[in-house]
């Protein structure tokens, strides 16, 4: 993986943390997960089938 491309995920799964800490502060719902995740996705560059792409699996361990 590339440079761009490393900071680009970093900065995906600093997003992703930052929803999941959302919904356990229950400012958000797992139904805004799937929309946000989505949007931050497409943002830093992920096809909407990329094995990088955080899953519902992962939602379940919230």
């Amino acid at each position: 993986m590339d440079k761009d491309k490393q900071l680009n995920y970093e900065r995906y799964l600093i997003g992703i943390n930052t929803l999941k800490s959302l919904i356990n502060a229950s400012i958000l719902n797992e139904r805004d997960y799937s929309k946000y995740e989505r949007e931050l996705a497409l943002k830093y560059g992920f096809k909407l089938n990329s094995i990088y792409r955080k899953t519902q699996l992962d939602i379940t361990s919230f």
